[in-house]
């Protein structure tokens, strides 16, 4: 299903392997292996495709038929600033682990917060 949609789109948007690859920073043989072969992007190169194409993740994945949901978008947009604040973390190895226990600590509090509201 990926592999097909992402042809669709980049079809849609009428530029080439090459182009895609350029704008994604992966190599042309990498998108022809995903549209032809089957082989499909890590996690962090999928979200880029999402987010180029402003498509979600799990359209491109086959698991929705709707290409452009909010709630995918907002996953992504956590996905991504999640991924930012982790490589702002690694800059600063004196404070690493206090950091990372904060953050566990703040999203341990979410759930218990939400406990309940279906979350």
């Amino acid at each position: 299903m990926f592999s097909q949609r992402l042809k669709e789109l980049r079809k849609s948007k009428k530029i080439s392997m090459r182009q895609l690859g350029e704008v994604l920073g992966v190599k042309q043989t990498s998108i022809s292996n995903w549209e032809n072969v089957g082989t499909e992007p890590d996690y962090t190169t999928l979200v880029r495709i999402a987010n180029y194409f402003d498509v979600s993740t799990d359209y491109l994945l086959g698991n929705s038929a709707d290409f452009n949901d909010q709630e995918s978008k907002e996953k992504r947009e956590i996905a991504l600033l999640a991924q930012a604040l982790y490589k702002e973390i690694l800059q600063h190895p004196h404070i690493k682990k206090q950091i990372e226990e904060d953050l566990l600590q703040y999203v341990h509090f979410l759930g218990y917060k939400n406990r309940g509201k279906g979350i």
